[in-house]
C-alpha cells in the first residue's frame, strides 16, 4: 500500500475524541448547573469534581462521590493470567 494514498486525518480523531468525551458532557453539566442555579458550575471542568456537582444537583451528600472512587474489589488481578486461584 503506497503511504502517499492513505489518508491523513492528521487530529481530528483525537479531537473528536475530546471533544465527545469531556467538553460537550462538561458543557452540558455547566449549563444544567446554571439553569438550577446551584452554585459551583466550574466543578463541571473537573474530572472528578463533577461527580461532587452532580451529587450536589440530586441533593445527595457528596460522600457519595468520595465513596464511587473507592474500589471495592480487586476484580482487576482476579482475572489476571498470573493468579494461582484454582
Amino acid at each position: 500500500m503506497n503511504p502517499a494514498s492513505t489518508p491523513h486525518y492528521g487530529l481530528f480523531p483525537l479531537f473528536l475524541v475530546l471533544f465527545f468525551g469531556f467538553l460537550y458532557p462538561s458543557l452540558c453539566l455547566f449549563m444544567i448547573t446554571d439553569k438550577a442555579r446551584t452554585g459551583g458550575g466550574w466543578l463541571a471542568w473537573g474530572p472528578g469534581a463533577n461527580l461532587v456537582l452532580l451529587c450536589r444537583l440530586g441533593s445527595v451528600s457528596h460522600w457519595w462521590a468520595l465513596a464511587e472512587m473507592i474500589p471495592l474489589g480487586d476484580s482487576s488481578l482476579s482475572s489476571s493470567p498470573l493468579s494461582t486461584a484454582a
